[in-house]
C-alpha cells in the first residue's frame, strides 16, 4: 500500500518518506489503498482526497459506484483510549444517522448508506469495519457524487466567480445553521479539503461537507484556559501542556485553517464557523491561502495566524461591501466578527441574493423553457391584438 503524509502530501510506497519539514515524521504517515484493492465486498477506484483524519475514494460494490470514506489507522494508544481517527469517524457516522433517521438531511450533506449490502437501513451500525492487511479498518459508504473536491477546483481555477463564491458560502452557512440546531455542533474545521463540489445543471457550485469536524472529538484537558508568561528560569510549565495540544489540533486540521482561539486554549465561540467560512472566500477571491504553508513549518503557520500575518484582500472588481465581509469574518478577536454564523448568513445574502433553486434533471422541456414559451404567447397575443385592432381601423 503506498505511504502518505498527512501533513505535506508527499507519498511513499515503500513507507521510508524523508522530509525536511520536523513534523513529517514517520508517525504522520497513513497507508492508503490502491485502485483495485478489495476492502471486503468494496472494490477501491479512484482515490479522491486525503484528508487529516481520512481517506474518499471512488469505489464500487455490487456494481454500483459509491464513494467511500476510510479512517486513517491510529495508534495502540488512541485505540486503547478510544481516541483518534477511527472515533472521529464513527461519531461523524452516528451523527449521520440520527440526522437521517429524523429527517434532518441537507443538500450539502452526503447521503450516508449502509455499510454492508446485506444491511437494508442504517438503524443498525452507521460504520463498517473489516481487518484490512492485519490492520482493523473503520469506513463510512455514501451514495455516489460526480464532483471535486474544492482543493482541486482552486489550484485550476484559484479565483471562481465571486457570486458562486458568494452561493457556494451560504449554501455551507445554511448547513452549518442546521447542525447547529439539529446536533449541536459547531464544525471548528473548515477548510478546501473536506469539501466536494459539484456543478449544477446552471454551472452554480454545489458543495458536500465530508468532514463534520472537531467539535464532537473529545480534548485534552488544562486546568488553565491561556498560556501563561514564561518564569524567571526561562522555563513555562504550561508550555509542555500547550505543546501537547497544538500537535492534538494539528492530527485534526491544518495550522493555517485553525482559528487563533483554538490556539489559545479557550473555549470556541459562535463567531469560530464565521472565522472558517471567511478563510475559504478569502482563499477563492484571492486565489491563495490566507497564511500560505507549503514551504513553512506548522509552527511558523501558527505564529503567522496568531499574529495575523497575511495580505489584506485586494482586489479592484471586488466591491467594497464583500471586502469588508471577509476581513470582519477574519478578526483576530472573535467579539469583532459577525456574532455568529446566521448573521454572517444575512448579510451574505444581501450582497450576493439568495443561491438559485437548483433544477433538476428530470425536467420535461416545458418545465425548462416555461419562461420562454411565456414570452412567446406574450408576444403571439400582442400580435393578434395588433392585428384586430388594425383590421377595426381600416
Amino acid at each position: 500500500m503506498p505511504h502518505i503524509c498527512t501533513h505535506c502530501g508527499l507519498s511513499s510506497y515503500d513507507g521510508n518518506l524523508w522530509c525536511q519539514r520536523s513534523e513529517c515524521s514517520a508517525g504522520n504517515l497513513t497507508n492508503t489503498l490502491r485502485r483495485g484493492e478489495l476492502l471486503g465486498e468494496i472494490e477501491i477506484g479512484t482515490m479522491l482526497r486525503v484528508m487529516r483524519t481520512g481517506t474518499v475514494y471512488e469505489a464500487i460494490r455490487n456494481d454500483e459506484p459509491i464513494l467511500l470514506k476510510v479512517a486513517h489507522i491510529d495508534t495502540q494508544e488512541d485505540m486503547d483510549l478510544n481516541q483518534g481517527y477511527a472515533r472521529y469517524l464513527k461519531n461523524e457516522a452516528e451523527i449521520l444517522q440520527r440526522l437521517t433517521m429524523g429527517g434532518k438531511g441537507h443538500p450539502a450533506l452526503p447521503k450516508l448508506l449502509p455499510p454492508y449490502s446485506q444491511q437494508n437501513s442504517l438503524d443498525e451500525l452507521p460504520y463498517g469495519r473489516i481487518v484490512f492487511r492485519d490492520k482493523l479498518r473503520y469506513f463510512t459508504v455514501f451514495e455516489h457524487i460526480k464532483g471535486r473536491f474544492l482543493r482541486d477546483i482552486l489550484n485550476d481555477n484559484p479565483q471562481p466567480q465571486p457570486r458562486y463564491i458568494g452561493w457556494l458560502s451560504l449554501i455551507l452557512s445554511d448547513l452549518l445553521i442546521m447542525l447547529q440546531q439539529e446536533a449541536g455542533i459547531q464544525h471548528m474545521a473548515l477548510n478546501p479539503d473536506i469539501i466536494l463540489v459539484r456543478e449544477d445543471l446552471d454551472g452554480i457550485l454545489r458543495p458536500l461537507l465530508f468532514d463534520l469536524g472537531m467539535f464532537h472529538q473529545p480534548r485534552p484537558q488544562f486546568s488553565q484556559a491561556t498560556p501563561e508568561p514564561a518564569l524567571a528560569g526561562g522555563t513555562n510549565p504550561m508550555a509542555g501542556s500547550r505543546n501537547l495540544y497544538h500537535e492534538w489540533l494539528s492530527r485534526y486540521i491544518h495550522p493555517a485553517y485553525t482559528a487563533p482561539e483554538l490556539f489559545k486554549v479557550r473555549t470556541p465561540g459562535a463567531s469560530i464557523d464565521v472565522y472558517g467560512l471567511s478563510l475559504m472566500m478569502y482563499e477563492m477571491l484571492t486565489g491563495r491561502s490566507a497564511y500560505p504553508y507549503e514551504t513553512r513549518t506548522e509552527q511558523m503557520i501558527r505564529s503567522s495566524v496568531l499574529d495575523g500575518d497575511r495580505r489584506a484582500l485586494n482586489r479592484s472588481d471586488l466591491s467594497e461591501k464583500i471586502t469588508q465581509i471577509v476581513e470582519t469574518g477574519l478578526s483576530l478577536q472573535p467579539e469583532r466578527r459577525f456574532p455568529n454564523v446566521v448573521d454572517f448568513s444575512m448579510i451574505l445574502q444581501s450582497v450576493f441574493g439568495a443561491v438559485p433553486t437548483e433544477r433538476v434533471e428530470n425536467e420535461s422541456w416545458l418545465q425548462r423553457n416555461r419562461q420562454s414559451l411565456y414570452m412567446v404567447i406574450l408576444v403571439v397575443v400582442l400580435f393578434l391584438v395588433g392585428l384586430g385592432l388594425a383590421g377595426e381601423l381600416f
